[in-house]
């Protein structure tokens, strides 16, 4: 299933192109290179910034019906829809405090 969805997301360029995690080629390391190419491009320009952030646990906190609802905006072929769907029906996910999810 990751195989399918990495090869639609990557063939039909919907990443973001500053998007690392979970993606070929592109590691920490790819990031961290990126950050000091900003750094030493913003010293001749005497101004800059940058902005970064990780939200964590930002998975949990999406409901799985508005994932689906995603899946017509971005145009996903019916066959990777259902894949998905069929995956997600009827499961939950117990997070350590013990409250569920789905």
């Amino acid at each position: 299933m990751t195989n399918h969805w990495t090869y639609y997301l990557e063939a039909n360029n919907i990443l973001n192109e500053a998007r690392f995690g979970f993606r070929k080629g592109r590691s920490t390391i790819s990031a961290l290179a990126r950050v000091k190419n900003f750094v030493e491009g913003a010293k001749e320009e005497k101004i800059s910034s940058m902005v970064s952030f990780d939200i964590k646990k930002a998975f949990n906190s999406i409901k799985w019906a508005d994932i689906k609802k995603q899946l017509v905006v971005y145009k996903v072929p019916k066959n990777l829809a259902r894949l998905l769907d069929s995956f997600l029906r009827d499961r939950s996910v117990v997070l350590s405090d013990g409250s569920t999810w789905k």
